[in-house]
């Protein structure tokens, strides 16, 4: 393409120019227009906050190249330390977008060693470090956001720690475990995903019933989050050599409000724990109140299934419905962000689609909303 040029004295001209790189850029011509527009900013340095603008919506549409080359020809030609540290503010957020994450950790700590309050360089770099799963350094920029008046920073620095707990935990190393899970209790007394964590913990030790107890205190205080931890929790009632306090624990499960989903996982254990007659007796009551579901149909046949196999009988004369009730479709979506609507059957403590943390809820909380 032939190289354009306008000089200070030459409005036509420059006005023209600039119209065929916005021209250039709305045909989705983007290096055609980067190559137009970049030589007007050295004849125009008025225009640099028209450049910024201009590698926001290349970076915005996923044109991380031409975002980049934008963003480091203004930090080339800015004329004075805002200019600079806006453009290279944005050449960071670049980088980052583009996953060059030694190129955007430089930029942010450079953009923070002129201004350390700088909340939008703390803010992305607490992400990239989380990105890298280096705990221990996004909990450090995230308190400086803490230290600058956020006190919402709190609850994040927790989850943190949880993710840290989480970590050791993977390699057996149950005393660092606790450790970070006492820090997280200390920025958040509150935080639900500690007790999730500290039953894990006092399971993984041994403890059985003292994991119990955390978990049932869960059950009480916040059903919508048990749904994380029901396998492991009916595996450690599964594990008791205590018949009356089996019996206390599934009357408590089964009188609890929990999400709805989790109601045909509860009546197969019901099944393998006392019997048919109680599992089947379990989802009945929960349609009573919610209306049935293809999942509850599917756990009706399992249950009967298991049923008819421990006592050696045959598959009897229902075996049609057998086969239709195997065709309804699987449980769709599960958990769903609160902030952002991102849905998913997996839960996620950091919501993948708005990137913000412990904004997932499962489909009963949002019903009961």
């Amino acid at each position: 393409m032939k190289s354009i040029s306008a000089g200070p004295g030459d409005p036509a001209d420059f006005s023209m120019a600039y119209l065929e790189g916005v021209n250039l850029l709305l045909n989705e011509r983007g290096n055609d227009a980067v190559e137009a527009l970049l030589p007007l900013l050295e004849t125009h340095p008025e225009m640099a906050e028209t450049h910024l603008s201009l590698g926001r919506v290349f970076r915005k549409r996923g044109e991380f190249e031409h975002a980049i080359r934008v963003h480091e020809n203004l930090l080339r030609h800015a004329g004075d330390a805002p200019q600079k540290q806006q453009a290279l503010l944005e050449l960071a957020q670049d980088y980052l977008k583009a996953g060059l994450l030694d190129r955007a950790e430089q930029a942010f700590q450079a953009v923070l060693q002129n201004k350390p309050d700088e909340l939008t360089a703390l803010h992305a770099l607490a992400e990239l470090f989380e990105l890298q799963q280096d705990w221990v350094k996004a909990i450090q920029i995230r308190q400086r956001l803490v230290d600058l008046g956020l006190a919402e920073e709190k609850s994040v620095i927790a989850i943190l720690y949880c993710e840290l707990a989480e970590s050791y935990l993977q390699q057996q190393n149950l005393q660092d475990a606790s450790r970070a899970l006492r820090l997280a209790y200390d920025s958040d007394p509150d935080s639900s995903r500690g007790t999730l964590l500290a039953g894990r913990l006092a399971f993984s030790a041994g403890h059985t019933e003292q994991a119990l107890a955390i978990w049932r205190a869960l059950l009480e205080s916040r059903p919508e989050s048990f749904g994380l931890v029901l396998d492991d929790f009916l595996m450690a009632v599964d594990r008791l050599d205590n018949p009356e306090l089996q019996r206390e624990i599934r009357l408590q499960l089964i009188c609890s409000q929990l999400p709805r989903h989790l109601s045909p996982r509860i009546a197969e254990w019901i099944a393998r724990q006392v019997g048919l007659e109680q599992a089947i007796n379990y989802l009945y009551q929960q349609a009573q109140h919610t209306g049935a579901s293809a999942e509850d149909l599917k756990s009706v046949l399992r249950i009967y299934r298991q049923s008819r196999a421990q006592a050696g009988g045959a598959h009897g004369g229902c075996q049609d419905i057998e086969d239709f009730v195997d065709l309804l479709p699987e449980q769709g979506v599960v958990y769903q962000c609160c902030q952002c609507g991102y849905r998913s059957p997996t839960h996620y403590w950091k919501c993948p689609g708005c990137r913000h943390w412990d904004t997932m809820r499962s489909q009963g909380e949002l019903i009961h909303a």
